[in-house]
């Protein structure tokens, strides 16, 4: 497929010349911020998602899948962190190419199999059918559907990974004592998303009892900590904000009344 310039004017402008992070290495699956910038971009990150309206759709998927909502919303923002240098892989999706694209970074060979996790109104698209650029180009254009798919990928992992979950449920003994920050559920969840590793049987000598965490996953869980604390604040909803340690200015008012009355 040849691309007009207008075209090719316009996947640019939508996908290369976007606000966020232009960080050309967090292409990498392995790399990892600096904490506090990962924090700040965590925040813009959400702050966008609640702009556009879309924390509604993650509680409705986290829901209907019966997966945690802060994971889910977790792993969102970590893509949107990492997504905008990936974001040129949605020009490829143009030329048929299995590459990872929308607010999800999912791929349409990943996500193909994964459409009995849909509502109803997308099964009526024949999506196993539709090829890469079909697809891809789907996800892009609808980030409720992107959503979804992010959730069915995270309650395929699950499904996937229940034996070992349950095993480090059972066997806290077992874990070893380096090992057991990074044996927390949402934070391998949050590693297996990007990875997309499925379980296998311990080769021969090989110590794999359980799957462990990157550090990219500990993030994702910290975020997911962030989101829930957030969530289950007793303040206003106007006046929460995603940002551990400040307080936002309707805070500080009222704090200063209070201490006024005093």
């Amino acid at each position: 497929m040849k691309l007009s310039r207008r075209q090719l004017r316009r996947i640019l402008n939508e996908s290369i010349y976007k606000h966020g992070n232009l960080k050309l290495a967090s292409i990498s699956p392995g790399y990892n911020f600096e904490s506090e910038e990962y924090k700040q971009l965590a925040t813009k990150a959400f702050n966008h998602y609640q702009s556009r309206n879309l924390i509604p759709v993650i509680e409705e998927v986290s829901k209907k899948l019966s997966i945690n909502e802060d994971i889910l919303l977790a792993i969102l923002i970590d893509e949107y962190i990492r997504m905008y240098p990936r974001a040129l892989s949605d020009i490829l999706i143009y030329f048929n190419m299995d590459q990872s694209v929308g607010i999800s970074q999912v791929k349409p060979g990943t996500v193909r199999s994964l459409s009995r996790y849909l509502p109803p109104e997308y099964k009526k698209l024949d999506i196993e059918n539709m090829s890469n650029r079909e697809l891809g180009l789907l996800i892009q254009n609808d980030d409720r559907l992107a959503i979804y798919f992010a959730g069915a990928v995270v309650r395929n992992t699950l499904n996937n990974w229940d034996a070992a979950f349950e095993w480090i449920e059972n066997n806290p003994n077992a874990i070893k004592k380096e090992d057991q920050p990074l044996v927390d559920k949402n934070a391998i969840v949050g590693t297996l998303y990007s990875l997309g590793i499925n379980p296998r049987a311990p080769k021969e000598g090989e110590d794999f009892r359980y799957p462990k965490s990157s550090i990219r996953g500990m993030n994702i869980k910290g975020t997911a900590d962030r989101y829930r604390a957030y969530r289950d604040s007793e303040l206003p909803p106007d006046e929460r904000i995603f940002e551990n340690g400040k307080i936002s200015k309707k805070q500080l008012r009222r704090l200063i009344r209070k201490a006024l009355k005093q």
